[in-house]
């Protein structure tokens, strides 16, 4: 929790609401899962929740689905963390419908645990999850990442683990992972454990093993240096959008602008700069129920869309009460569909979103302040309740 309370106050989290403070992290937060992209070295420790302690409501009762039944295309099985106390992280699934525990994701490369934000789904209930070994105080030196792959029985049970091809990704720690909805490119943000060290992806064919980089810039005149969120695949596995900040070079720690933006590398698979990335949308290009802080995104696998989470509020910057999930066009920033309304009243607790492959399906779990989050998928505009409904200690979750 220390390293986690020096990482929180530490990086600028792009642009966020403002009331933070170390006394509610240490009550409330178990993690804040979108923190580390802000800055290019706050994605080397393990982050918690973020939490606006600002008082409010529960979310309107008409927002929010009254029961666990799962829509008849919903994926049958999800893949939750939890930190049942502090310090402590269980990998499990469950099933949407009814909540049962159907069986414990291990690790199977010895004295190593599943990371933070170290799975990835693909088609067919499939999963990728990287494993860490790290020591010292905290764990915070990660020794080794090794990436597995397994598939859900129809019972929701895992058969076994396997490594994926090219998966000994060394000792580099893990900020996020996304695969192509058919398993063949996993795309890995990772960090080294020198002071300062900027976030790189590395981009694995999951049949081959072949794998390559894309470095983030040095720091000299004429390079950019990139803060790394969200990724995620588009262009049938083709190209690779990471949500991004700009950060300005030298200081103990390197400066973030707080407007992100989202671009594109047209040709994951070869490798090279993230300064030859393009530009594909700008924060401040977003328009209507998208405009806020955004917490996550994900684009649609053919690239039709933008799907983000924005936090905002009528009564002003830094009290946001509103949780918004909106498609908006990546070409305008104009909004397609408001997927979800959450009206928190005034302030926000936050912890994950997730969608599965196809985009159809999103998990949210966030609330207000106090009274603990909301845990459900998004359907027709309501969030149906996912058991355990009350998502106070989970840390994150995808299908």
């Amino acid at each position: 929790m220390d390293t986690q309370l020096r990482d929180l106050l530490t990086a600028a989290v792009g642009d966020p609401p403002r009331r933070v403070t170390v006394e509610a992290v240490r009550r409330r937060v178990i993690r804040r899962r979108r923190a580390e992209w802000a800055t290019g070295t706050a994605a080397v420790v393990l982050l918690t929740g973020l939490s606006i302690v600002v008082p409010g409501q529960l979310f309107r009762p008409s927002a929010t689905g009254g029961g666990g039944s799962a829509h008849t295309g919903a994926p049958r099985y999800y893949v939750q963390t939890v930190a049942p106390k502090p310090g402590q992280q269980v990998t499990v699934v469950r099933a949407t419908a009814t909540g049962a525990v159907t069986a414990k994701v291990d690790c199977p490369w010895p004295k190593s645990n599943v990371a933070n934000d170290g799975l990835a789904p693909a088609d067919g209930q499939t999963f990728f999850v990287a494993c860490q070994r790290s020591h010292g105080i905290k764990h915070f030196v990660v020794t080794g990442t090794r990436i597995y792959q397994f598939q859900l029985t129809s019972s929701g049970r895992i058969p076994g683990y396997s490594l994926v091809p090219g998966g000994d990704l060394g000792a580099v720690r893990l900020a996020r992972m996304a695969a192509t909805p058919d398993g063949a490119q996993l795309a890995a943000a990772t960090v080294g454990n020198a002071a300062h060290a900027l976030t790189s992806i590395q981009v694995l064919d999951t049949r081959t093993g072949a794998r390559v980089v894309w470095h983030n810039g040095t720091g000299a005149p004429g390079t950019t240096q990139f803060g790394i969120g969200d990724l995620s695949w588009t262009r049938a596995g083709r190209e690779l959008v990471f949500q991004a900040n700009i950060c300005k070079p030298g200081g103990a720690v390197p400066q973030c602008t707080s407007g992100a933006q989202w671009r594109v590398i047209r040709r994951a698979a070869t490798g090279g700069d993230l300064d030859s990335s393009k530009l594909l949308l700008l924060k401040s290009s977003l328009t209507g129920h998208a405009v806020g802080y955004i917490n996550d995104s994900v684009i649609t696998p053919d690239g039709s869309a933008l799907i983000v989470v924005a936090l905002h509020s009528p009564a002003g910057r830094g009290h946001p009460g509103n949780i918004d999930v909106v498609k908006v066009d990546p070409a305008t920033g104009h909004p397609i569909r408001l997927l979800l309304h959450e009206n928190t009243g005034n302030g926000v607790f936050y912890r994950s979103f997730a969608s599965d492959p196809s985009t159809r399906f999103l998990i949210l779990n966030a609330g207000p302040p106090q009274g603990g989050t909301h845990n459900g998928w998004i359907d027709h505009g309501r969030l149906v309740t996912l058991k355990p409904a009350d998502g106070s200690n989970v840390v994150f979750e995808t299908w």
